[in-house]
């Protein structure tokens, strides 16, 4: 009953108790912390797909999650990868280990921050909080506009305050360069690697790093970007955060924009009735 109160309330979900999962739900769940993917899953438990895809519902269902990133970050954050999966955890014990643990450390403090947050501003606190967990100046959504060949960061944060919209023309832009290869970085002299770019020279941008957005029923929709006035000294750790949220933040936006065209769609219709009825 509480877990099920607690995900109808959108609240963070509490202490993973393993003991509420099977033997079979755990070998998912460790697999999963593992970085694998459903498919990959399956094929080296020698399951369908569909038998994963199960356990993996009522794994979430269990622990009160709404996506791998949230569900995996709770397990690093509590310190349960190494009861989990002991062998996992001796393997990467080193530098590999630790910057996993940090990312799934950063989505569970952007979760925490959303939490609480306004349908309204979702997105907006989603970009702030992506910027202050990576420790940069500036994050962002950008939107693709293919009809006019440009790239509209749609909601940006710069030292913790809402940014304009920007266009940005695709062909000289770290956008429209995330765009065309699926991520991009560039750690340093960002001016110099863009010098056509506007908003680069006048947010006096030193480094940028990016993922694209990919909506399964859409493609490409947007990209996720983080950048900053100094170099980025911690550019895998960066780039591991923003991949992380790739797929969840590519869903909402997605939606968000099929949302978007629904309501033109309506104020189109009831403008020709208008025009109908006069």
């Amino acid at each position: 009953m509480e877990d099920s109160a607690r995900r109808a309330s959108g609240t963070a979900p509490g202490a993973i108790d393993l003991s509420d999962l099977s033997r079979r739900e755990q070998d998912v769940l460790a697999l999963l912390c593992r970085g694998k993917t459903r498919a990959a899953i399956a094929a080296q438990l020698y399951r369908s797909p569909k038998t994963i895809d199960n356990h993996c519902t009522r794994i979430y269902h269990k622990l009160g999650v709404q996506s791998q990133a949230q569900l995996v970050s709770l397990v690093y954050e509590q310190g349960l990868i190494k009861e989990l999966d002991p062998g996992f955890a001796g393997e990467h014990a080193g530098s590999a280990m630790t910057l996993a643990d940090r990312a799934y450390q950063a989505i569970g403090a952007i979760d925490r921050r959303l939490a609480g947050a306004p349908a309204e501003r979702y997105f907006g606190e989603l970009v702030a909080g992506v910027a202050e967990v990576l420790g940069t100046e500036l994050a962002g959504i950008s939107e693709f506009n293919e009809a006019e060949n440009e790239v509209v960061v749609i909601v940006g944060a710069d030292g913790g305050n809402p940014t304009e919209q920007m266009e940005c023309p695709v062909e000289s832009s770290a956008c429209g360069r995330t765009y065309a290869r699926g991520e991009f970085a560039c750690d340093r002299d960002a001016r110099s690697v863009f010098p056509d770019s506007e908003v680069f020279r006048i947010a006096q941008i030193d480094s940028y790093a990016g993922v694209r957005l990919d909506a399964r029923a859409i493609g490409p929709v947007g990209c996720l970007w983080a950048a900053d006035r100094k170099p980025m000294e911690d550019l895998p750790f960066v780039l591991d955060v923003l991949r992380l949220l790739r797929r969840r933040v590519s869903s909402e936006l997605a939606l968000q924009i099929a949302i978007d065209r629904l309501d033109e769609f309506g104020q189109r219709r009831d403008e020709e009735v208008d025009l109908l009825s006069k």
